[in-house]
């Protein structure tokens, strides 16, 4: 297995258990139904941003790599309709794919945690592969800018790095989140704002610290803002809204977690996650005008699938699946949601009403992290374990891919952080 960082494996381990974590079935949530309304939290004071950290020194444009030969498509499911889900290897060995977008090339561009790169493949399947500076930074999070290049988050180097689509990276380091002085900051996701600047979120590895929100500007200027919560912060994924804000994923190190809004100025709200399950992991802005989130396991809960309105008001709907680690979280060109599970090895599918298909992976224990909406109308997804990229149409009940969309209330015991399983689950 080799060795890849997660920034929620290590959370879980402080994580109480949540409600039901005792084992005793928690009935399925009705698909639709309001779990419970929220009051939006107080706004909390607009926080003096902290000093604008000085880009640092541009480092020297790596080379653009040569183009690695096209990957062969791995075997695919047997044909169905137009709905098989095709895999290409990665050329680098247990490169840790993680976090996936769409470029303004009409390539999806990848980050490759261990191997320490950001990956190129174009939507016939060719990859090409380009190092990070910044030996053993920890690629993650991976977004389009403004300014027609890639930025990307360097989780183990605290930078936020920048690609064009030649391959020439800059880097720019980040400061301490506020108030932290000891350890690290570790940006996750990342994301391009209304404001034409990139957007992250910055957790830290210091147990009951704060995190923080970061913006930086396509100059390389970067500016933070505090996330201050009771018993600390660490904000993962984050997503442009559609109220003109930010709306992030904030899995506290300790107790539950927490929906987050910041405006363009920096004034920070918290929504407390309502349902059986409340640790979110990523979020995205969904077609019907709210955000939606991925609820990952944590004490061997089942995960689930979010909404949050902009008001503040959540429902939350169960995945089929006994044991499920939703992931990535992604608008679709189908005017659906669509979700990556690394533990059941699943793409999941999920209407605006709430109803959830999931599709397997050939690949046994591939993996699902990161996913998006290509260019060409289908869903690219990154596969941490299996190293490849895999590529899914859009269909609606493909028979030979599709699982049950059974609500089931049993669970497991498996904690975050114990291995995965030799066999495929399920």
């Amino acid at each position: 297995m080799r060795d890849r960082f997660r920034l929620i494996l290590v959370l879980s381990a402080t994580l109480p258990a949540c409600s039901g974590g005792s084992g005793a079935p928690v009935a399925p949530i009705n698909p639709g139904s309001t779990t419970s309304s929220a009051s939006p939290a107080t706004p909390v004071a607009t926080p003096t941003p902290m000093r604008t950290a000085s880009p640092a020194p541009t480092a020297s444009p790596v080379r653009t790599a040569s183009p690695a030969p096209t990957a062969s498509p791995a075997p695919t499911a047997t044909p169905i309709a137009d709905c098989d889900v095709t895999e290409f290897p990665i050329p680098t060995a247990d490169s840790g794919p993680y976090f996936i977008s769409a470029g303004p090339d009409g390539a999806l561009w990848f980050a490759e945690q261990s191997a320490n790169k950001i990956g190129r493949i174009t939507t016939s399947g060719s990859i090409t592969e380009f190092p990070v500076p910044t030996a053993n930074s920890g690629p993650t999070g991976i977004a389009a800018g403004p300014d027609g290049a890639l930025w990307f988050t360097e989780q183990r180097a605290n930078k936020i790095g920048r690609i064009t689509t030649a391959g020439s990276i800059t880097e720019f380091a980040i400061p301490l989140p506020p108030g932290v002085t000891v350890g690290s900051g570790m940006p996750f996701g990342i994301a391009a704002g209304p404001d034409g600047a990139l957007w992250f979120a910055e957790g830290t590895d210091v147990d009951a610290a704060n995190g923080a929100i970061g913006r930086i500007t396509t100059a390389g200027a970067i500016t933070e803002f505090s996330v201050v919560a009771s018993g600390g912060s660490q904000p993962l994924g984050i997503s442009a809204g559609p109220d003109g804000n930010l709306w992030f994923a904030d899995s506290k190190t300790v107790g539950f977690g927490k929906i987050g809004r910041i405006t363009t100025s920096g004034t920070v709200t918290e929504f407390a996650v309502s349902g059986t399950i409340t640790n979110p992991f990523d979020i995205a802005m969904g077609p019907d005008g709210a955000l939606w989130f991925t609820v990952s396991s944590i004490a061997g809960e089942m995960g689930a699938i979010g909404r949050v309105t902009t008001a503040g008001t959540f429902t939350q709907f169960a995945t089929p699946t006994t044991i499920s680690d939703p992931t990535g979280i992604t608008a679709g060109p189908d005017g659906a949601l669509w979700f990556a599970d690394s533990f059941e090895n699943l793409v999941g599918r999920i209407s605006t009403a709430g109803t959830i298909t999931e599709f397997t992976i050939p690949t046994a224990n591939g993996d699902p992290l990161g996913i998006v909406a290509g260019p060409d109308g289908a869903l690219w997804f990154t596969e941490g374990f299996a190293n490849r990229i895999g590529r899914i149409p859009t269909c609606a009940s493909p028979a030979a891919l599709q699982r049950s969309t059974r609500n089931s209330s049993a669970r497991s015991r498996r904690r975050f952080g114990t291995g995965r399983p030799s066999a495929a689950p399920g």
